[in-house]
């Protein structure tokens, strides 16, 4: 296998690892990194690597401890999902008006405006 298209197999493995690592945090969140390094069966360094680089682009943040395990050591920091890291505009167009909605990431509604069109 030529080295580029290597490049390219590394480049889409990780980014489907970042992409089920954020649907995880967003779904069960909050979370640690060594529970998602469990659940996901891949190696803890793998998952810092991965959460380092979604919080660094907003998608995540750290939300402060969590509970230690029964055989103590310390508390993980638990990971959230951000709901504010960016919006979704929907759009629904018809003969007599418009309507525009802004939710979060969530798809909590923000903001509705309708307009009628002018006969």
């Amino acid at each position: 296998m030529p080295i580029h298209d290597l490049e390219k197999n590394i480049t889409l493995l990780r980014d489907i690892n970042e992409i089920y690592i954020l649907k995880l945090i967003k779904e069960e969140g909050p979370i640690s990194r060594a529970e998602l390094s469990r659940r996901y069966n891949i190696s803890r360094a793998a998952v810092s690597d991965i959460v380092s680089r979604l919080i660094k682009r907003d998608f995540i943040r750290e939300i402060g401890p969590g509970v230690s395990s029964d055989k103590g050591g310390r508390k993980p920091v638990m990971l959230s999902f951000n709901e504010k890291a960016g919006y979704i505009i929907g759009v629904e167009l018809r003969k007599s008006h418009f309507r525009v909605a802004v939710c979060d990431l969530y798809a909590n509604i923000l903001s509705i405006c309708r307009k009628s069109f002018s006969a």
